[in-house]
């Protein structure tokens, strides 16, 4: 599509009357999604969970509930385990009522999170839409006393070898390896069964391409000193340890060039091929807040198919995901990302537990959130967000970046020529911390 100064025209308002939430044909953007949740006329409010009651209120202001048919579904870590249908209620508008969901109580898988959903849709054809659209949903986590999941011992997992260069050091287990390097601070490598995991290093990151609310309010100018901050940082120091024989412990601190920043990553390593990787933020009042603070590496192209559980299916953020319920979602990586009329952030899922990268034969990364993480992966580089004009001109790749992030600032949306996204949706250049795993799929 064509904006203001595509026709060589000055001045112009480049894409405003062209960014909401539909395309030009239509074609809905991830936040109509977020619209629909925000505006829905049936709220269910949790009573007594653990007994599967619920109140029920009724926002229209004429209709009662009959025209709605009423489902609900349990899910463990994702996947369904019950459901059923409610009897058509009758609630008057304006008024509420309480129900009781006929659920069960599971037997309680240790570590696994329990999810009731509870929706309306259409229990007729209208002139408007077809029966079964879903007018409302509401979604809880279930107050289940959950035994937290069995860990492996240490003592059982395989030993491991660390090894000392000029450059890096080099951790060698049974069927993997890890490098990281002394310059960099940073995971360079990653090999499974003699597979390398990585096609460039795990890395911070504290920039995100600019929206367009963040360019309507200055963000690009305001917080420019965290574009750079990641790539320039200056690694003070790395040094490892062998904790035991089967786990190795490696601290890389950094200098970044904004103010008296410091980042630092502890990469703990053990026998079993598992990575847990810590990052750490230390920042000063005196700084524009943060665009996000995460961490971003590329992986081959090959591990295109990926999986997650956590918010989706839609792209989400900290300000927009009430209308992206916590599920179980597989797509395509060139899926993930949503091709905006004008190029900027897109593609992040919010509040993930763990996500999947495999290839055709179910092989690849998997990454678990300690316990949670914002996640988003592109088949391109970060900087063809920032600096392409138009979706069609952006440059694929044959490897695909990935970001690990704690969290991005929010995207705001009060207006797109001033406003900031509201104060709890912000970054505040405090300090922060955050963990997730690296394992093998094999």
């Amino acid at each position: 599509w064509a904006y203001g100064g595509d026709f060589g025209d000055k001045p112009n308002d480049d894409n405003f009357c062209t960014n909401g939430l539909v395309f030009p044909d239509r074609k809905p953007h991830p936040g109509i999604l977020e619209v629909k949740k925000v505006q829905q006329n049936v709220k269910v409010e949790a009573v007594d969970l653990a007994a599967g009651k619920v109140r029920v209120r009724n926002k229209y202001a004429f209709l009662d509930l009959s025209f709605l048919q009423g489902s609900w579904e349990l899910a463990e870590n994702g996947k369904i385990i019950q459901s059923g249908t409610i009897p058509r209620l009758r609630t008057p508008p304006g008024q509420a009522e309480e129900i009781t969901i006929p659920l069960q109580t599971p037997q309680l898988v240790p570590g696994a999170e329990y999810f009731l959903t509870v929706s309306f849709a259409l229990a007729q054809e209208t002139s408007w839409a077809p029966s079964g659209l879903v007018m409302a949903w509401d979604q809880f986590k279930m107050p289940y006393q959950v035994p937290a999941a069995a860990e492996q011992k240490e003592a059982d997992l395989p030993r491991l070898k660390l090894t000392e260069s000029s450059e890096a050091f080099i951790i060698i287990g049974e069927d993997f390896s890890a490098r990281i390097g002394k310059k960099s601070g940073a995971l360079e490598s990653l090999e499974y069964h003699g597979r390398e995991m990585l096609s460039s290093p795990l890395v911070p990151n504290f920039w995100r391409p600019p929206t367009d609310n963040d360019r309507g309010n200055g963000e690009p100018k305001k917080m420019a000193v965290w574009r750079e901050a990641g790539p320039k940082r200056s690694v003070q120091s790395v040094k490892a340890k062998q904790i035991s024989p089967q786990r190795v412990e490696l601290a890389a601190e950094s200098s970044l060039p904004a103010g008296k920043s410091v980042f630092r990553n502890v990469f703990t390593i053990f026998g079993n091929g598992e990575l847990v990787v810590t990052a750490e933020f230390r920042g000063s009042g005196e700084l524009p807040d943060l665009p996000r603070f995460g961490m971003q590496m590329a992986i081959p192209g090959e591990f295109r198919k990926v999986s997650w559980f956590g918010r989706g299916p839609q792209e989400n953020y900290q300000d927009r995901n009430t209308g992206a319920p916590v599920g179980l979602y597989s797509a395509m990586v060139d899926d993930l990302f949503f091709p905006y009329i004008e190029p900027q952030e897109s593609g992040n899922r919010t509040e993930v537990r763990r996500v999947s990268f495999l290839n055709a034969q179910g092989q690849g990364i998997l990454i678990q959130g300690l316990p949670l993480i914002d996640f988003s992966a592109w088949p391109f580089a970060m900087s063809e967000l920032e600096w392409r004009k138009h979706p069609n001109e952006i440059q694929k790749s044959d490897n695909i970046t990935v970001n690990i992030d704690y969290k991005q600032m929010g995207v705001g949306g009060d207006d797109s020529w001033g406003a900031w996204p509201h104060a709890e949706f912000m970054l505040p250049a405090g300090s922060y911390s955050y963990k997730f795993r690296l394992s093998p799929v094999r």
